[in-house]
């Protein structure tokens, strides 16, 4: 009787230091992701297929060159940013949506109903930039409140070609279009972007080997492509 007794404890250590056996191990290569974490992995990628979707739509009836430009650009970006979400996911066992959402939808079909119209590139791109600046607003929340290394690093990598897309489709709406973001922008705005990279870069490499202090960095960077995103 009194080894039954023991028998729940001794259990419990072997487990705690790693011979009792590969159930502790294996539950930690997915580790436990918080309500925020799995909301915002799910949601950028929506916003990703989204993106893909207006942005295939314009390649097709845009009537402006700067507009097709504009689009090709936003689908070569948002599906290597979808990749790397089932990538990502995939590790973290997130299930994500195969496509966007319902009020997403509604809104690629109501700028569709432009198409053949005068209306529909500056629709087109009304919705674009409505959809980036919401984009941008839901990657701060994360870096904010996100507690996930691996989730607040995506995060933080994509937020500066969500940036630069923003900036993109404002200069199209005048079809004076920027360069598509990861390369070179003109003068001191393309040295800004570069930059902005860099940081980015940075930031994910400080996640992979743990570097707590680099969220100190990301709400001060935040802050300030925050004021830049305005311009």
């Amino acid at each position: 009787m009194q080894a039954k007794r023991w028998a729940p404890a001794v259990l419990t250590l072997l487990a705690l230091s790693g011979g009792a056996s590969a159930a502790p191990a294996i539950a930690d290569e997915r580790p436990w992701l918080s309500r925020p974490d799995h909301a915002f992995l799910r949601a950028a990628h929506q916003a990703h297929l989204a993106e893909v979707a207006a942005a295939e739509d314009a390649r097709r009836d845009a009537s402006t060159d700067c507009v097709k430009k504009a689009a090709a650009t936003l689908v070569e970006d948002h599906t290597r940013l979808g990749r790397h979400d089932w990538a990502l996911a995939d590790r973290l066992g997130v299930h994500l949506p195969d496509r966007p959402t319902a009020d997403q939808r509604q809104e690629l079909t109501e700028v569709k109903a432009d198409v053949g119209t005068p209306e529909y590139d500056e629709a087109w791109l009304d919705a674009r930039r409505a959809a980036h600046q919401r984009t941008l607003a839901l990657i701060d929340q994360q870096l904010e409140w996100g507690s996930t290394p691996e989730v607040k690093a995506a995060a933080w990598a994509a937020r500066p070609v969500v940036a630069g897309h923003l900036r993109m489709l404002r200069a199209a709406a005048t079809c004076r279009t920027e360069s598509s973001p990861g390369a070179e922008h003109a003068e001191a705005g393309g040295q800004r972007d570069t930059r902005d990279d860099r940081q980015a870069l940075l930031g994910v490499a400080a996640l992979g080997s743990g570097g707590v202090l680099m969220v100190i960095g990301w709400r001060m960077a935040v802050a300030n492509r925050r004021s830049t995103d305005e311009r």
